[in-house]
Protein backbone atom coordinates (compact mmCIF):
# COMPACT_ATOMS: atom_id res chain seq x y z
CA UNK A 1 0.00 0.00 0.00
CA UNK A 2 3.13 2.27 -0.03
CA UNK A 3 1.91 5.36 -1.92
CA UNK A 4 -1.73 5.22 -0.78
CA UNK A 5 -0.68 4.79 2.86
CA UNK A 6 0.34 8.45 3.04
CA UNK A 7 -2.59 9.75 1.00
CA UNK A 8 -5.26 8.17 3.18
CA UNK A 9 -3.40 8.64 6.45
CA UNK A 10 -5.63 10.06 9.18
CA UNK A 11 -4.94 13.73 9.73
CA UNK A 12 -6.29 16.04 12.38
CA UNK A 13 -9.89 16.54 11.32
CA UNK A 14 -9.93 13.78 8.67
CA UNK A 15 -8.07 12.36 5.68
CA UNK A 16 -6.00 14.22 3.14
CA UNK A 17 -8.86 14.27 0.67
CA UNK A 18 -11.29 15.33 3.38
CA UNK A 19 -8.97 18.15 4.40
CA UNK A 20 -8.56 19.09 0.74
CA UNK A 21 -12.34 19.22 0.21
CA UNK A 22 -12.81 21.23 3.40
CA UNK A 23 -10.07 23.66 2.39
CA UNK A 24 -11.62 24.16 -1.05
CA UNK A 25 -15.11 24.69 0.40
CA UNK A 26 -13.65 27.14 2.90
CA UNK A 27 -12.05 29.18 0.09
CA UNK A 28 -15.15 29.07 -2.11
CA UNK A 29 -17.60 30.00 0.66
CA UNK A 30 -15.42 32.80 2.01
CA UNK A 31 -14.70 31.06 5.32
CA UNK A 32 -18.25 30.03 6.20
CA UNK A 33 -17.87 26.32 5.45
CA UNK A 34 -15.21 23.75 5.93
CA UNK A 35 -12.73 25.07 8.48
CA UNK A 36 -14.16 23.41 11.58
CA UNK A 37 -13.49 26.42 13.82
CA UNK A 38 -17.18 26.90 14.51
CA UNK A 39 -17.44 23.27 15.61
CA UNK A 40 -14.55 23.73 18.02
CA UNK A 41 -16.16 26.89 19.45
CA UNK A 42 -19.50 25.12 19.76
CA UNK A 43 -17.89 22.14 21.51
CA UNK A 44 -16.08 24.44 23.94
CA UNK A 45 -19.30 26.32 24.69
CA UNK A 46 -21.19 23.06 25.19
CA UNK A 47 -18.51 21.77 27.59
CA UNK A 48 -18.61 25.04 29.56
CA UNK A 49 -22.41 24.89 29.78
CA UNK A 50 -22.23 21.30 31.01
CA UNK A 51 -19.64 22.29 33.62
CA UNK A 52 -21.76 25.23 34.79
CA UNK A 53 -24.80 22.96 35.01
CA UNK A 54 -22.90 20.42 37.13
CA UNK A 55 -21.63 23.19 39.40
CA UNK A 56 -25.14 24.62 39.89
CA UNK A 57 -26.48 21.16 40.70
CA UNK A 58 -23.67 20.36 43.15
CA UNK A 59 -24.43 20.13 46.84
CA UNK A 60 -21.77 22.67 47.78
CA UNK A 61 -23.23 25.29 45.44
CA UNK A 62 -26.74 24.76 46.79
CA UNK A 63 -25.59 24.94 50.39
CA UNK A 64 -23.56 28.06 49.70
CA UNK A 65 -26.55 29.73 48.05
CA UNK A 66 -28.85 28.81 50.92
CA UNK A 67 -26.38 30.19 53.47
CA UNK A 68 -25.78 33.42 51.57
CA UNK A 69 -29.45 34.22 51.01
CA UNK A 70 -30.42 34.99 54.64
CA UNK A 71 -27.16 36.88 55.10
CA UNK A 72 -27.90 39.09 52.11
CA UNK A 73 -31.42 39.86 53.33
CA UNK A 74 -30.09 40.72 56.78
CA UNK A 75 -27.51 43.04 55.27
CA UNK A 76 -30.09 44.74 53.03
CA UNK A 77 -32.25 45.64 56.01
CA UNK A 78 -29.45 46.65 58.37
CA UNK A 79 -29.52 50.14 59.92
CA UNK A 80 -26.27 51.06 58.18
CA UNK A 81 -27.71 50.31 54.74
CA UNK A 82 -30.92 52.19 55.51
CA UNK A 83 -28.86 55.17 56.65
CA UNK A 84 -26.83 55.02 53.42
CA UNK A 85 -30.04 54.94 51.37
CA UNK A 86 -31.30 58.03 53.19
CA UNK A 87 -27.98 59.78 52.61
CA UNK A 88 -28.10 58.98 48.89
CA UNK A 89 -31.67 60.23 48.65
CA UNK A 90 -30.78 63.46 50.42
CA UNK A 91 -27.77 63.95 48.15
CA UNK A 92 -29.98 63.45 45.08
CA UNK A 93 -32.46 66.06 46.34
CA UNK A 94 -29.66 68.53 47.02
CA UNK A 95 -28.28 68.08 43.52
CA UNK A 96 -31.60 67.99 41.63
CA UNK A 97 -33.86 70.27 43.69
CA UNK A 98 -34.77 72.28 40.61
CA UNK A 99 -36.39 69.18 39.04
CA UNK A 100 -38.99 69.31 41.80
CA UNK A 101 -39.31 73.05 42.28
CA UNK A 102 -39.58 74.07 38.60
CA UNK A 103 -42.71 72.02 37.79
CA UNK A 104 -44.34 73.15 41.04
CA UNK A 105 -43.67 76.81 40.19
CA UNK A 106 -45.06 76.32 36.68
CA UNK A 107 -48.22 74.58 37.96
CA UNK A 108 -48.84 77.17 40.67
CA UNK A 109 -48.14 80.02 38.25
CA UNK A 110 -50.57 78.63 35.64
CA UNK A 111 -53.23 78.08 38.29
CA UNK A 112 -52.94 81.65 39.58
CA UNK A 113 -52.89 83.09 36.05
CA UNK A 114 -55.96 81.09 34.95
CA UNK A 115 -57.88 81.94 38.13
CA UNK A 116 -57.17 85.70 37.78
CA UNK A 117 -58.02 85.62 34.11
CA UNK A 118 -61.46 84.16 34.80
CA UNK A 119 -62.20 86.72 37.50
CA UNK A 120 -61.39 89.67 35.26
CA UNK A 121 -63.83 88.60 32.56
Amino acid sequence: MGFFKNIFKKKKGGTFFGNLIRGASNKISGGILGNGKQLAKQDAKFEQDEYDKRVRESLAYKQGASVASPLASRLENSPEVEDAKKTLTLAWFKKNWWMIVAPLVVIIGLTVWISKRKKSR
